[in-house]
């Protein structure tokens, strides 16, 4: 027997393995925190564009949130990979040697952490560019 995992659900997986609270999710998203309490719930599904700052703010594609296919996301991954010319099949070899769970929680980690760099660099840029 397969369990289905809902959209809710994994909003509030991901937004409890960040550690976050409601409100701290609310905040960085913009939304009030009892819409991000319904959406957790599975009471009301979100719009297209708030899936899309959903998945924008944990780091995942939006067909992860709707259907947990982690391909998406692993894409990105190496992607963001290759353009810090990061030998990605060495990459690869080493995360193959790690745990399955182990591996994607990296790989998870790692986009997050690109995310938050490349939004540092552009908030930067633009201090630099008003200056």
């Amino acid at each position: 027997m397969q369990i289905e995992i809902k959209l809710g659900d994994r909003l509030q997986l991901l937004r409890k393995k960040r550690g976050l609270t409601l409100d701290e999710c609310q905040e960085a998203i913009g939304i009030h925190r009892s819409q991000v309490n319904s959406y957790e719930t599975n009471t009301v599904i979100p719009g297209a564009k708030t899936l899309r700052k959903l998945a924008d703010f944990y780091s995942v594609s939006v067909d992860y949130l709707i259907s947990g296919k982690e391909e998406e996301s692993q894409l990105q991954a190496r992607e963001k990979i290759a353009t810090y010319g990061l030998d990605y099949q060495e990459f690869l070899d080493k995360l193959k040697e790690l745990e399955p769970q182990v591996r994607r929680d990296l790989i998870e980690s790692f986009t997050v952490f690109v995310d938050k760099a490349l939004e540092k660099a552009r908030q930067l840029k633009k201090k630099s560019d008003a200056g």
